[in-house]
């Protein structure tokens, strides 16, 4: 595996500020929200969260059933006309 090849064939690029939609980047199993600078400088200056998320953050954290899907605070976010909970 050339991985030198691979990181270059995905060279994501920001040319437009836009505060509804932060530059995010995942691979289903992580997730990271970023603002212009490429890290979580600024969240203020975002209409919707800058956020990490991960699979194994919900999976594998004091044992299966510990936690459900109550124990995270939702806000709703006006998403095309309708409302969607993020964590």
């Amino acid at each position: 595996m050339d991985r030198r090849q691979i990181v270059e064939r995905h060279q994501p690029e920001l040319n437009k500020w836009d505060p509804v939609s932060p530059f995010s980047v995942g691979n289903g199993e992580f997730a990271f929200s970023a603002d212009i600078t490429g890290l979580q400088t600024f969240p203020d200056q975002y209409e919707v969260p800058l956020g990490t998320q991960s699979n194994w953050g919900w999976h594998y954290t004091g044992g299966p059933g510990r936690f459900t899907w109550r124990d995270a605070a939702y806000q709703s976010y006006d998403t095309y006309g309708r409302p969607v909970g993020y964590a």
